[in-house]
């Protein structure tokens, strides 16, 4: 646990500071302090909270990238095409902060910044929708899985809106809300369910155009392929990839 007064603060907004202290870099949300260390070649990004959470933010920004904004003001192209300043990027990590999930994409968080977005703009009907480009969406195949999900709803113009304004749309979610395993970080691929007006509704997802990609897309499964994955993949594959997809094969 390290205290604001120990940090060399460099950003700091209503939600977060962040700083370093002894040549390590902080994050303070709440009455919880996160150390960050980074995987440039994997653009990974890692929180380790002080209530020993772990949080890997996939497809993002190094810490000297960071710095580099912090310090310039300049913005950041993100893997999905949209552009960032540090605010921007800053609402990201406080949405890893806030989801809590052990490992999410870049594209998944900017995803909840936008429903928040819609949420703070009243966007609750095809009347009151928003463009997804004035929040930060410039790839509206992130929306894929949303839409198909029934949480978010479009109009022809291509805007935006929410269906289910008083509900929680899976911004932040319990255990039995949503689920997500990740079968292989290497191979990137993964299965998972969320909560849809309380029937559970399934799917998979993995890398594209090959696994390997830079980007996620998901597809709706059944309950029993569900559970034949599960049934398949009985254990997390930690390996390279040659290695994963030939124990994926053999299971």
């Amino acid at each position: 646990m390290i205290t604001r007064e120990a940090l060399n603060v460099l950003y700091e907004d209503d939600k977060l500071v962040f700083g370093e202290a002894d040549g390590r870099f902080w994050l303070l949300s709440g009455d919880i302090s996160y150390r960050l260390t980074d995987y440039p070649e994997k653009r990974c990004l890692y929180l380790k909270g002080s209530d020993r959470s772990m949080t890997t933010i996939r497809h993002c920004f190094t810490l000297t990238e960071l710095c580099w904004l912090i310090r310039t003001g300049e913005t950041l192209t993100m893997v999905s095409g949209s552009v960032r300043d540090v605010r921007g990027i800053f609402k990201l990590i406080h949405k890893a902060v806030e989801l809590s999930m052990p490992s999410v994409d870049t594209g998944f968080l900017e995803v909840h910044c936008y429903i928040d977005y819609m949420r703070e703009h009243g966007a609750v009907s095809a009347q009151t929708a928003v463009d997804r480009r004035d929040g930060g969406i410039e790839d509206p195949a992130l929306l894929t899985p949303f839409i198909d999900a029934r949480i978010i709803g479009n109009t022809l113009k291509g805007r935006y809106y929410l269906r289910n304004p008083g509900e929680e749309e899976t911004a932040r979610t319990q255990d039995q809300d949503f689920y997500n395993r990740v079968l292989s970080n290497q191979v990137r691929f993964g299965a998972g369910y969320r909560r849809v007006r309380d029937e559970l509704q399934y799917f998979a997802w993995h890398g594209y155009p090959n696994r390997n990609d830079d980007f996620i897309t998901y597809a709706q499964i059944s309950e029993e392929e569900y559970e034949q994955i599960n049934r398949e993949y009985p254990q997390k594959i930690d390996a390279d990839r040659d290695t994963a997809e030939r124990s994926g094969r053999n299971m």
